[in-house]
């Protein structure tokens, strides 16, 4: 059996047994009668046999991609594609190529379709939350016994794109965002982040490994509301408690009232058992994230903020 014409990305070619032939627009639903078009008759399979299909085009210069699909069509699914029917969509899309970057902040890394598709599909819907311990009273500093108590989160390798940027590529490559960037790849160096909460807000001590270099800075979003703290020796900002600098990495005190989030300590704060939270760490051409975006090819739009899930008895 052959077939001579032309198919366009949206279009599907049907031939059936009893010699029908229809080619169908995927996005418009319209068919179209080729019959005249095809040559032979389909093969048939016998039960517990296999049979060889081969495939040529005229055009050797122009790349196509072919699926065969022999006997009935299957029903349409109505759940959600396991993650082997995920990465399958993923390599139908013209940016997921095999040649991996060779490089990244001046030392070696590899990366490519597979290694990515492993890293989204550890983030890809997931909500990263950082879970925080009551006390009566704030801590007292960052050697405050409390912190023993807590549980730490760790930033990965990320960058948050503002909306009005996304697809801008003067911002993203002056930001060096590119896609991998935001996949979430576990970091070169480490950023954890501890929680308490108390009647009038939440304290968090982050340690962070590396040196403080010209321009860091670490900026804390609770529910929509943006703190940024500048990592140098004269820092002063709202919400920064303590601040300790060293050779090898530093360590800041961060107090959030609840008023400061915009909510009530006696009606919100009391009743919400999650508020949203994005940390991210920008450390030159480095950044490091709580939440990462993932990007439009992964499908960016399940993705969103981190949770700070509060304590009971706030």
């Amino acid at each position: 059996m052959s077939y001579r014409g032309l198919l366009t990305a949206d279009e599907r070619l049907t031939v059936s047994s009893a010699g029908s032939a229809r080619i169908t627009n995927a996005k418009t639903g319209e068919a179209l009668d080729v019959k005249v078009e095809v040559t032979g008759q389909p093969a048939a399979l016998e039960p517990d046999r296999g049979k060889v299909f081969h495939f040529w085009q005229d055009n050797r210069d122009v790349w196509c991609k072919l699926t065969l699909n022999y006997g009935r069509e299957p029903a349409a699914a109505t759940h959600p594609p396991d993650i082997f029917a995920q990465r399958l969509l993923w390599l139908r899309e013209p940016y997921m190529v095999f040649q991996p970057v060779s490089k990244y902040n001046g030392g070696l890394f590899l990366t490519g379709f597979f290694v990515e598709a492993h890293i989204a599909h550890q983030h890809l819907g997931k909500v990263p939350e950082l879970r925080a311990v009551n006390a009566e009273a704030a801590p007292s500093g960052l050697q405050d016994p409390v912190w023993k108590t807590t549980q730490a989160v760790e930033l990965v390798r990320g960058r948050s794109t503002p909306p009005d940027q996304i697809g801008r590529w003067d911002y993203m490559s002056k930001h060096d965002t590119l896609p991998f960037h935001n996949l979430g790849f576990p970091a070169d160096i480490s950023t954890r982040v501890h929680a308490v909460c108390d009647p009038d807000g939440v304290t968090f001590l982050v340690q962070a490994e590396g040196a403080p270099i010209a321009g860091e800075s670490l900026v804390l979003t609770l529910n929509g509301k943006p703190f940024e703290i500048p990592i140098h020796p004269e820092a002063t900002s709202a919400g920064l408690q303590e601040l300790s600098l060293g050779e090898s990495g530093w360590s800041a005190l961060l107090y959030a009232r609840w008023t400061d989030m915009g909510l009530s300590p006696e009606t919100d704060a009391a009743t919400a058992p999650k508020i949203s939270l994005n940390l991210q760490r920008e450390r030159g051409t480095d950044s490091y994230i709580f939440s990462p975006p993932l990007g439009s090819n992964w499908g960016q739009d399940q993705q969103g903020p981190g949770e700070l899930v509060l304590a009971p008895d706030t």
